[in-house]
């Protein structure tokens, strides 16, 4: 039975623990409803609280009467909702990003939104074994390092996906058994979406002509690969403690960094570049090469990055700091006006 699986899950995970007040993002679609029903099942033994929350994109014809059918669905089911209406597409086009960015970007703001006000510890999204296999392969194509490959990450800060182990099709006949109303979202049927042409098409053709199981085979997989991704992740830990140093707006990298292994050196020089810049935006894994290569160069050399960052040699440590308009020698140049003749001591 599934709801014995699903408690099973949650228990081995521990990402949902006892107490917890949890909110759902419902889209009401096969994923959403059946993450919340199945959350519905266990909530007495995990003593939860359950909320609902959903973002009508206002884009699809039956937008509408989606938000309605989640709306009575909570209300049958005596669950708080909560919703709001927005313009997806016209936030895209003024942030010149895709429609489902926008709607991602929005959607989470949203969630946030009222788990401040409203009290909620965790956020639960429907994400399923089918996401993760299609993340898996996005990456995949884009070029990725590991953590590309470990894909979705069953806990990320206080959102949670409890049923990353689970496929599309035993969540549908979870909810036929138990003649559990849903809304079918038909732009999941559209190829224009990379996502979905790897649901859609790349998939089936690999489980036809490759290998039936291929999905649980790439979540074994990422689970392996997760396991990996701790050990170095912990070696980094330690090796930050040894040689990275932060002091306001700069980080230093000690010269010892550049004899590490690639897969230690690489992420200590990312974590400095995250920690002057903000973020990793635009960040390439020939930025990274290249300011490997600057700990090797002389006192003094510089390298560009992006956005006003900047590496920089001294005495073979190397420096990441916001790039100064001024040189420091300008800087700490005299400026006053000198009557001629006469005579001045200049400082050095």
């Amino acid at each position: 039975m599934l709801t014995n699986k699903f408690r099973d899950t949650l228990m081995k995970e521990e990402i949902i623990v006892q107490g917890d007040k949890i909110l759902v993002a419902f889209s009401g679609g096969i994923d959403s409803v059946a993450l919340l029903n199945l959350l519905l099942e266990v909530r007495e033994s995990f003593g939860l609280r359950l909320g609902a929350a959903h973002l009508n994109h206002g884009y699809r014809e039956n937008a509408d009467a989606d938000e309605a059918f989640c709306r009575s669905f909570c209300e049958e089911k005596e669950v708080p909702f909560f919703s709001r209406k927005m313009d997806v597409e016209a936030y895209a086009k003024a942030e010149k990003v895709s429609f489902e960015m926008a709607g991602r970007t929005l959607r989470y703001a949203f969630f946030e939104e009222v788990m401040k006000e409203k009290g909620f510890s965790k956020c639960a999204t429907a994400h399923h074994l089918d996401d993760q296999v299609e993340t898996v392969f996005l990456n995949l194509m884009r070029g990725t390092g590991l953590k590309g490959l470990t894909g979705i990450s069953p806990l990320r800060g206080r959102y949670v996906r409890p049923l990353l182990s689970y496929k599309k099709s035993e969540l549908l006949a979870y909810l036929e058994k138990n003649q559990i109303p849903f809304r079918h979202d038909y732009t999941n049927d559209e190829v224009e979406y990379q996502r979905n042409r790897i649901r859609n098409e790349v998939l089936p053709y690999l489980e036809k002509h490759f290998n039936a199981d291929v999905s649980e085979s790439i979540s074994r997989m990422t689970g392996l690969l997760v396991e990996d991704l701790k050990f170095i992740e912990g070696e980094v830990e330690k090796a930050k403690e040894l040689f990275l140093q932060e002091a306001g707006d700069q980080v230093r990298l000690s010269k010892k960094v550049k004899d590490l292994p690639y897969a230690i050196s690489s992420r200590l020089l990312m974590e400095a570049v995250q920690r002057v810049k903000g973020n990793l935006r635009d960040i390439e894994e020939v930025h990274i090469r290249d300011l490997l290569q600057l700990f090797l160069k002389e006192t003094g050399k510089k390298l560009d990055i992006k956005e006003g960052i900047q590496g920089r040699n001294d005495y073979g440590d190397l420096l990441i700091e916001i790039k100064k308009e001024k040189t420091e020698r300008e800087n700490t140049m005299l400026h006053e006006v000198l009557s001629i003749p006469g005579t001045y001591h200049v400082k050095g």
